[in-house]
Parts: structure tokens; C-alpha cells; sequence
């Protein structure tokens, strides 16, 4: 359940970064074929790298919440099941 919590906000963090950066480039006036490019404006500023850091650091967090979603269901319910043989051994 950890793991499902915090990859939840690692990816929800990444969007958020990702959702502000983008919303910064509406403020600019570069226009490109008479439509305005967030693409063009995060380079114009060095800020495509930024783009594609939080975007890994979302798909990071997908990944963690999805282990923790599927794959400690089974691990979890392993080890309850050897706590109940212990306890009803004695």
C-alpha cells in the first residue's frame, strides 16, 4: 500500500510540474506559422530538458504505483498466510 501511495504522488507531482510549466509558456508572444508553440517558447529558454525530466519522474512514479498495486498483493497475502500457520502451530 506504500508503494501505491507514494507512486501515486510521484506521478501526480510529475503532472503537476508538467501542467505549470506548460501553463508558463502561455504568457509569451513567440508565434510560430500564426499558432503560438509551448515547445518553441520551453527552448527559446533552455526549458525542454526540464519538460522531459518530469516527464520521466510521472512515468517513475506510474511504474512504482503499479508494483505496488500488482505486484505486493501476492508477496502481502503470502507471508499473512505463514503468520496465521505460525500462531495456530503453538
Amino acid at each position: 500500500m506504500r508503494k501505491v501511495i507514494f507512486g501515486a504522488s510521484v506521478f501526480f507531482s510529475g503532472l503537476i510540474s508538467i501542467a505549470l510549466l506548460l501553463a508558463g509558456t502561455m504568457g509569451s508572444d513567440l508565434i510560430v506559422n500564426g499558432e503560438r508553440s509551448s515547445f518553441l517558447v520551453l527552448s527559446q529558454f533552455g526549458l525542454l530538458p526540464a519538460l522531459f525530466v518530469f516527464a520521466g519522474v510521472a512515468v517513475v512514479g506510474l511504474v512504482v504505483a503499479l508494483i505496488g498495486l500488482f505486484g505486493h498483493e501476492h508477496v502481502e497475502h503470502h507471508e499473512h498466510h505463514t503468520h496465521r500457520e505460525k500462531w495456530t502451530e503453538e
